[in-house]
């Protein structure tokens, strides 16, 4: 009964959303109980009764191990049910937050090129002010408001960092962010539309590295000090993805993340879990005031 339980337990494990080995001692207590009860009953049925009635007890206590083993059975389902429905659920929350995500990344898009279009209707008016300029010799005034234009150009031109949209829409929105908070950005990702990966899976990876990296930076005090460098492609059959992040000194050993029990470490051990799903690697080192980690996945 064990077995099966244990059994149980090591087929839901190996899914990205299982059961964790405390859930899974926790549901062991029941099978375990009737061992106990099985083995005290068998004990007194050999010590206390009469060689004649032996074949009746034992025809009882058999009967008793194939109950307790069809409830186990049912337990195993019951286990499994709930891992599914975990699982689904968490997939379907990931899903809500990615398709926020790209909607929020459209509406993005679409102001910004509502304003380009705008600003081709202005381009004549531009024109004819630098020419008046340059005929009246204010060729330094000219020349500002040609820079200005130029500036402001660049400030609303769409950010593109690759051709796969769910990756896209995270880099959009978690670089966006960090932007905010006054952090460099050096994204070097060469994706296609389809890399192979679950689309779950490659917004998770890409959210959560994201996510850890941006909690690295915002412990940096000095925002000029504050960075992080993404590189991701696909080659020889795998994706590739390399990050670093700056960090304070002072900062909880991020590597550590089997003793961090925060939604810091819970990130990293989702990354975690993934690769050892696509048959890939995870390292990550901790190098005082840097955090890099390499993640790598076999693509089917």
């Amino acid at each position: 009964m064990l077995f099966l339980c244990f059994l149980s337990a090591l087929i839901i494990k190996q899914t990205t959303y299982g059961f964790k080995w405390s859930d899974f001692l926790q549901f062991s207590v029941f099978p375990l109980s009737q061992i106990i009860l099985i083995f005290f009953i068998g004990y007194l049925t050999i010590v206390f009764e009469s060689a004649e009635k032996m074949p009746l007890y034992v025809a009882v206590l058999m009967i008793g191990i194939v109950i307790c083993l069809i409830a186990d059975i049912f337990l195993v389902r019951f286990m499994k049910g709930i891992s599914e429905k975990t699982r689904l659920e968490t997939e379907n929350k990931y899903l809500q937050h990615l398709q926020d995500m790209q909607y929020a990344h459209y509406k993005t898009l679409k102001k910004q090129q509502n304003y380009i279009l705008g600003l081709r209707h202005d381009i004549l008016n531009h024109i004819q002010t630098v020419d008046i300029l340059l005929q009246n010799g204010e060729h330094l005034q000219a020349g500002e408001f040609n820079q200005n234009l130029k500036k402001e150009l660049l400030q609303n031109t769409p950010v593109h960092f690759c051709e796969n949209p769910i990756v896209e829409a995270v880099l959009f929105n978690k670089i966006e962010y960090a932007n905010s908070l006054g952090i460099r950005t050096n994204i070097n990702v060469s994706l296609s539309e389809d890399v192979g990966v679950n689309e779950v899976d490659l917004m998770r990876v890409f959210s959560n590295l994201l996510d850890n990296a941006i909690k690295g930076c915002r412990t940096v005090q000095d925002h000029a000090d504050r960075f992080i460098e993404l590189g991701a492609k696909c080659q020889a059959g795998f994706l590739i993805v390399k990050m670093e992040n700056s960090k304070s000194l002072e900062q909880k050993n991020s590597a550590d993340i089997k003793k961090d029990r925060t939604r810091h470490g819970q990130g990293l051990r989702i990354v975690e879990e993934i690769a050892r799903k696509y048959e890939g690697t995870f390292h990550y080192e901790d190098k005082g005031t840097t955090f890099e980690v390499t993640l790598a996945l076999a693509i089917p």
